[in-house]
C-alpha cells in the first residue's frame, strides 16, 4: 500500500480520489506530461526525494518532502528517485526507485510504501533502489541525455553523478520551475486555502498582541492556530519583531518583551499540504499607530497599492520585476522626502538605505521560486512586500528612527486585475488598529495574557 493517508484510511481528510489534499491522480498526470513536455529531444529527469535529517543522533526533524518530487508523484516517502522521459509519441514515461523497507523499518516508521502501490499510482513502472545506478548507465549508454534535479539530498546526488557521468546536466530545477510557475485552478484553490489560514493566524496575532507579552507569545499564537487549521507547518522561519527588531529583514529569535508605542512586524505565512503563503504585516502593539508611525505605514501602503495596481497590466512586457521595484522605490523616495527622512530628488540608489530588498518574488510550493527571466505572467503568484526600514541615526528627524514596516500579499496574476489571496487580512491603518483592539477580550489573548502573569 502506500505510506501515507489516502481517501480509503482518512476519510476525515482527502475526498475519494485525492493523491493528496486538492489534488488527483489526474492532476499529477498532468504535471508530469507538461514536464516531459518540456524535456529536450532524447533526455530524462532525474528527481530525488528528500532524505530523513536528524537534529541529534536519532532524532529527526519532521519530514517535508522534495518540493519538485512531491510536484511531479504526490509521494511522501524519503530517499527514493523519480526518472521521467518523453516517449516516442510524447507521452510521460514514469520510473520510480524505491528502498527496500523491512520488518523493523515498519516497526519504529510505521508502513511504507510499496513498489506495487507506487506503480499503480503513478502508472508507470517501480523499482527497487538498489538498481537505480544499473538502469541510469544503460540509459546513458544508449545516447540518453541526462538532466538532474541536486542539492537536496548529499548522498543521493554522489550516487546520481556516479550513474550519470560527467556531461549530465544539473538545470532540472530550472526546468521544473518554468513548469511550476502558472498554476492551474485546483493549485489556486490550495493557495487560497493556504491563505485564508494565515488569515485566521494574523487575526489571531493581532488580537493577542498587548504590552507585556512578548514575541514568542504571538509566534506560539500564530503557529498554534496555523496548524489547528490544518496547516502542517509554517512555511517558514516568522519574522516577529518589535521595535527596532523590525530594521534586521530576516530577525527570527522571536524572544524580545512588547512594548506600548512599538510597532510589531510580523512575516508569517501557513503551509497546506504543500502549499504556502508568505505574509507580513505591521501593528501597533497597544492598538493605535503614533502619528510618525503612521506617516510611515501609509508610504508602505500607498507604494504597495501603487505596485498593485501596475500588475493589473501583466501582459505588457515592460512590466517586470525590475519595473516594479523602480515603481516602488520612486514611490517610497518621494514619500521619504516629504517626511524629511531622505533629501528631494534622491533615486532609488539613496532610498535602496531604507528599502533594501526586492518588491517581490514568485512564490508555489517554495516560498521563494526563482524569477527566471522576471517577467510577470498570467497564472504566477507574486508577492508585493514593500517596506520602510528608517536606522535609529543622527541624520535622521527623530521622530521616526527606528521604525520598520513591511506590507506582504500574494498576488494571482490574471489577464485583467490581480487576484490578492490574503486581501482578508487587515493592512488598511484603521482596520489594523480595530483588529489589534478587538482582541481585548477574546478567549485566547486573554489565556496568553494569564499564561503570561502565572
Amino acid at each position: 500500500g502506500l505510506g501515507q493517508p489516502t481517501a480509503a484510511t482518512h476519510p476525515h481528510l482527502l475526498e475519494p480520489g485525492e493523491v493528496t489534499k486538492g489534488l488527483t491522480a489526474a492532476d499529477y498526470a498532468a504535471r508530469r506530461a507538461r514536464t516531459a513536455a518540456a524535456l529536450p529531444p532524447n533526455a530524462f529527469l532525474v528527481v530525488p526525494s528528500h532524505p530523513v535529517r536528524y537534529m541529534a543522533h536519532d532524532i529527526p526533524y519532521a519530514f517535508r518532502q522534495e518540493s519538485n518530487f512531491c510536484y511531479l508523484t504526490g509521494l511522501m516517502e524519503p530517499d527514493c528517485v523519480l526518472c521521467l522521459e518523453r516517449t516516442a509519441d510524447g507521452a510521460a514515461a514514469v520510473t520510480l526507485f524505491l528502498p527496500e523497507r523491512d520488518a523493523q523499518y515498519v516497526l519504529w516508521n510505521g508502513s511504507a510504501t510499496t513498489a506495487n502501490a507506487a506503480a499503480a499510482l503513478l502508472g508507470g513502472n517501480a523499482r527497487a533502489l538498489p538498481s537505480l545506478e544499473t538502469e541510469l548507465v544503460e540509459r546513458v549508454v544508449a545516447g540518453a541525455q541526462p538532466i538532474a534535479v541536486s542539492g537536496n539530498n548529499e548522498a543521493m546526488d554522489a550516487r546520481l553523478q556516479r550513474a550519470l557521468g560527467p556531461t549530465a546536466k544539473r538545470t532540472g530545477r530550472r526546468l521544473l520551475q518554468q513548469v511550476r510557475r502558472h498554476k492551474t485552478p485546483a493549485e489556486v484553490a490550495m493557495y487560497q486555502r493556504a491563505a485564508d489560514v494565515s488569515r485566521a493566524a494574523f487575526l489571531e496575532g493581532m488580537a493577542c498582541t498587548r504590552p507585556g507579552l512578548t514575541e514568542h507569545h504571538i509566534f506560539s499564537c500564530m503557529q498554534f492556530v496555523a496548524q489547528l487549521r490544518g496547516a502542517q507547518r509554517l512555511a517558514y522561519p516568522p519574522v516577529v519583531a518589535t521595535g527596532a527588531n523590525g530594521l534586521a529583514l530576516h530577525y527570527v529569535r522571536n524572544t524580545q518583551a512588547l512594548r506600548a508605542g512599538e510597532l510589531l512586524l510580523v512575516d508569517c505565512g501557513a503551509e497546506y499540504h504543500h502549499f504556502t503563503s508568505d505574509v507580513t504585516r505591521t501593528w501597533p502593539v497597544d492598538g493605535r499607530f503614533r502619528p510618525a508611525q503612521r506617516l510611515v505605514y501609509d508610504a508602505v501602503l500607498g507604494a504597495q497599492e501603487a505596485v498593485i495596481q501596475a500588475l493589473h497590466d501583466c501582459r505588457n512586457r515592460a512590466v517586470t520585476s525590475h519595473s516594479l521595484e523602480e515603481l516602488a522605490g520612486a514611490h517610497l523616495a518621494d514619500a521619504l522626502a516629504a517626511l524629511g527622512v531622505l533629501p528631494p530628488g534622491r533615486g532609488r540608489s539613496a532610498v535602496s538605505r531604507f528599502f533594501p530588498h526586492a518588491i517581490g518574488h514568485p512564490m508555489g510550493y517554495d516560498i521563494h521560486e526563482d524569477n527566471l527571466d522576471g517577467r510577470m505572467e498570467e497564472g504566477m503568484i507574486v508577492t508585493v512586500e514593500p517596506g520602510i526600514y528608517i536606522p535609529d541615526a543622527p541624520d535622521i528627524p527623530e521622530e521616526f528612527r527606528g521604525i520598520a514596516v513591511r506590507i506582504e500579499d500574494n498576488l494571482l496574476l490574471t489577464e485583467g486585475a490581480p487576484l490578492n489571496l490574503t486581501a482578508g487580512i487587515p493592512k488598511r491603518a484603521a482596520d489594523v488598529e480595530a483588529a489589534v483592539q478587538a482582541g481585548q477580550g477574546g478567549v485566547l489573548p486573554d489565556y496568553v495574557a494569564t499564561y503570561h502573569a502565572h
